[in-house]
């Protein structure tokens, strides 16, 4: 790897192409010695102009997040055995920007068994750990929605078949080969079932919302009154990636009454950001009030006291963006969107 850093022009041009292309780094590190080779790469992901800056390991360790720091003995017992280096961790780059980086090296050995030297090559992961963020806030957004609701999330493929939906087999006793494609279908009331069907192939060919009410045969044989909500997610060139709908069971029907005065919980706080896709930001800049006093309100499940700074503003905000607060029958605090 040395000769790709020291080497005749060529094999120097060719490894600046490759780092481009890869955004990757390479690195040599003479353990006895203590001192590092960079790459140009290298350089590149830490923020750096190439040489200017002496390559060491203490200033690779000092970049990387102290939560994500390698304890000293745990990097001792990798260099004494040998072992495989394979880390991902963060950096605080000198201006201030947090990115994601993964190592993969090997230690070299003497014929004594003693470290000699190491090597191995950077890239930077940040997007791939930016994707799996939002991932995770997705299918949190989907929780909360689901708990805040008293509904079924479920999803679709592209072209409206069903893998599955556990919430649904367990209100109408259907098994998952019975739910799948559109089998769910079976289980709505005879006289409905025409209606529901031509409304989710209209959808389907027109790639817009599905809204509709109808009976459902639930596992006891009896017939509850659902209501559903889908709508399509695109790709970015404009085609369906998949649906996203939601179901309500309309037997726990809340009342017609909305919430009057400002007293709303944190749980329907989150369930409202979760129908509207909005961010704490949004509520914040929606409510003009500061992040910190969203996060605040959301961190309790109970109702928010009347005392509490910005509620009124936020509950103001989330009804004027196309929520509804509301008691169910049940005395359960809820949020719907607005009819």
């Amino acid at each position: 790897m040395l000769l790709l850093f020291e080497g005749e022009h060529g094999p120097r041009n060719t490894l600046k192409f490759i780092e481009e292309k890869l955004g990757i780094g390479l690195w040599s590190w003479d353990i006895r010695s203590n001192k590092m080779h960079w790459s140009r790469g290298v350089y590149h992901l830490l923020g750096h102009e190439p040489g200017s800056v002496k390559p060491s390991i203490e200033l690779i360790r000092g970049m990387v997040h102290p939560s994500d720091r390698l304890a000293a003995a745990e990097l001792s017992r990798l260099l004494h055995e040998g072992l495989p280096i394979d880390r991902e961790f963060r950096i605080i780059r000198m201006d201030g920007r947090i990115r994601w980086l993964r190592n993969h090296g090997e230690v070299v050995m003497d014929q004594a068994g003693r470290p000699q030297r190491a090597i191995g090559v950077m890239s930077d992961i940040t997007r791939r750990h930016e994707a799996q963020t939002a991932l995770r806030a997705s299918e949190e957004r989907y929780r909360v929605l689901a708990a805040a609701t008293s509904a079924i999330v479920w999803k679709a493929l592209a072209d409206g078949n069903v893998a599955d939906i556990p919430e649904w087999r367990e209100v109408t006793g259907q098994s998952v080969d019975e739910i799948k494609g559109t089998g769910w279908l079976d289980a709505i009331h005879g006289d409905d079932r025409s209606a529901v069907s031509k409304a989710w192939r209209n959808a389907l060919e027109s790639a817009s919302a599905f809204n509709k009410e109808f009976r459902v045969r639930i596992y006891d044989g009896g017939y509850r009154c659902f209501s559903c909500h889908a709508v399509p997610i695109f790709n970015s060139d404009g085609s369906v990636r998949e649906w996203v709908g939601v179901l309500t069971d309309l037997s726990n029907r809340p009342s017609d009454k909305s919430v009057n005065g400002e007293a709303i919980t944190g749980a329907q706080v989150r369930g409202a950001r979760a129908i509207l896709n909005w961010s704490v930001k949004d509520v914040a800049d929606a409510a003009q009030v500061s992040v910190s006093t969203v996060r605040r309100i959301e961190e309790h499940d109970g109702p928010a006291t009347t005392r509490a700074v910005g509620i009124a503003a936020i509950k103001q905000a989330l009804e004027s963006g196309g929520v509804e607060f509301i008691q169910m029958l049940s005395g359960r605090p809820g949020v719907r969107p607005r009819g």
